[in-house]
């Protein structure tokens, strides 16, 4: 889900990695996931590459790694990303909290 995107266009603050066991007959056993907040997904795509590496070694069988998707706004760096729309919230007026000085005048 590294590429997904709010319903706002924003990028996720959160990605997720997959370790799945794909079968001869087709069938896909999910083996792991590994989650992290956007700023760590490489450190949890190495994780979750290294799980692959372990479960493949035990069955004896070659590893798909995966590697970081460049995204496409990569090269700008978020210079020309446009401000997240900023919602409004209606709150009801309170009154100033009291301090202690205000209460010892009473």
């Amino acid at each position: 889900d590294y590429d997904e995107e709010l319903t706002a266009g924003g990028r996720q603050d959160i990605v997720q990695w997959d370790v799945q066991l794909v079968k001869d007959n087709e069938r896909v056993l999910d083996i792991g996931t590994v989650p992290a907040a956007r700023p760590l997904a490489d450190v949890a795509l190495e994780r979750a590459n290294r799980l692959a590496t372990a479960f493949a070694d035990l069955c004896g069988v070659e590893a798909k790694l995966a590697e970081l998707p460049v995204a496409a706004d990569a090269a700008t760096d978020g210079e020309d990303e446009p401000p997240r729309p900023r919602r409004r919230v209606e709150r009801d007026a309170l009154p100033p909290p009291e301090t202690a000085a205000s209460e010892r005048e009473r």
